[in-house]
């Protein structure tokens, strides 16, 4: 099949130019059909071309296109039967060489071969190509997670979201909102104990002194990046490290116990991440506990935020948390969406349908077996026992109590079947994966 493809650009005995592929394929072709076909190659021949190996053979043009997509556009050049487009896979690298080499025609036909794409692959053709998306192309977003995605922003994919549930201004569609971040510092807090010993200086030129004894004790690792060379032999020494003021203030806070009051809700998750993660990167075991509890506290707060900030290996507890907080991921916006890949917004997308699927199961299993009608609100009784349980009572048995009507109720009974069906949501809920 493929030699078939390659015939008609085999033969040399007319050719003048050699169209030489990724692949090492060599395509004997005409000066002046791709002059005719492209502005582009008129330009390039009539530049001198390089000498060829041997009188017999003709000068050669190395591209970076493999000899699939460089067969296929040639074909859309020639007068000879055109190439079936047909997968998008092969149709993307076509338009691109195509518009790369301002080949008009060949650029017309690719375009219309995605085009023909649209109903069946709404969401890849506008990720990948010019294919115009309108509402309803689109597909449920928690089913499937296209390859195409993974160099693709979970930001840009919210708002195709949006574009394709709403039809909001197109206009508005490829640019971000607005980062309003919650942290309005500009300069971290002061620390700067008199006696101190050394100084410890941030990568943004912020200066903190400290004690060295305090540093040894939490740290076997800090003190290596202790200056040998002093400006002034009466100045203390110094610790330049490559983290900002901000993330190192409250890294050496924690060092002096400095940190346990309540964490201030407009903290961001940014800050409590980095935190963690340099008490790993300096072995400060001591103060890991409580570097660890500071980013969870800031998840809990901003769980959507700490989604996409957090490490593969966490991404179903905060996965787990913002279900059980009752986000609702799919209309929330949140910065850091542009900076991460939608391919974890559609993990966390498909985890919530899962969720959603699980819960359906145990309320129908309730309703089969109290007879009582399962709803959106008692679906979510769990997320929160406050104002929502009596003597521990959930939600649906309550509603189906007072429903009933009855003047005398066992309240063991009820707490133990409360209790009952808790655990099937969570051990339902516990059974949800989170993979790809």
């Amino acid at each position: 099949m493929a030699d078939e493809l390659y015939a008609p650009f085999k033969d040399n005995s007319t050719s003048d130019i050699t169209l030489v592929s990724s692949d090492k394929i060599h395509f004997h072709v005409h000066k002046i059909i791709l002059s005719l076909a492209s502005p582009l190659f008129n330009d390039m021949f009539t530049l001198p071309q390089p000498s060829p190996s041997s009188p017999s053979s003709s000068p050669t043009i190395q591209l970076t296109e493999t000899s699939s997509t460089i067969t296929s556009f040639l074909r859309l050049v020639y007068p000879i039967p055109d190439p079936e487009l047909v997968d998008l896979v092969d149709i993307i690298p076509i338009l691109e060489a195509a518009t790369k080499y301002q080949l008009e025609e060949a650029t017309l036909l690719a375009r219309a071969a995605l085009r023909r794409m649209v109903p069946k692959k709404p969401l890849e053709v506008k990720i990948e190509g010019s294919g115009r998306l309108t509402p309803w192309d689109w597909t449920a977003p928690g089913t499937c997670c296209i390859p195409e995605l993974e160099d693709v922003s979970a930001g840009a994919v919210y708002r195709l979201m949006r574009f394709a549930k709403s039809g909001i201004d197109p206009g508005k569609f490829v640019h971000p909102e607005s980062r309003q971040f919650q942290n309005k510092e500009t300069v971290p807090p002061e620390l700067w104990y008199d006696d101190g010993d050394v100084i410890v200086k941030s990568s943004d030129g912020f200066a903190f002194k400290v004690h060295q004894l305090v540093l040894q004790l939490i740290s076997n690792t800090l003190l290596e990046h202790l200056s040998t060379k002093h400006e002034d032999a009466a100045s203390p020494p110094t610790i330049d490290l490559p983290e900002t003021g901000h993330v190192l203030v409250k890294l050496l806070r924690m060092c002096y116990l400095d940190a346990l009051s309540p964490l201030d809700p407009s903290c961001e998750p940014h800050l409590s991440y980095a935190v963690r993660e340099i008490a790993i990167k300096y072995s400060m075991h001591r103060v890991l506990l409580m570097a660890q509890q500071r980013w969870m506290e800031a998840a809990n707060m901003h769980p959507l935020q700490s989604f996409f900030i957090a490490k593969s290996h966490e991404k179903l507890t905060m996965s787990k948390l913002l279900f059980r907080k009752g986000v609702p991921v799919e209309s929330t916006y949140v910065p850091e969406m542009e900076d991460y890949p939608a391919r974890d917004y559609f993990r966390l997308l498909r985890y919530y349908h899962r969720c959603k699927s699980k819960l359906v199961e145990v309320g129908s299993a309730f309703e089969r077996k109290s007879g009582e009608y399962w709803d959106e609100s008692t679906s979510s009784w769990w997320r929160s026992t406050k104002g929502t349980e009596i003597v521990g009572i959930g939600l649906p048995i309550i509603q189906r109590e007072l429903r009933r009507n009855n003047a005398v109720v066992d309240l063991g009974k009820l707490v133990k079947e409360s209790e009952d069906l808790n655990r099937n949501i969570t051990e339902a809920l516990d059974k949800v994966s989170f993979d790809n």
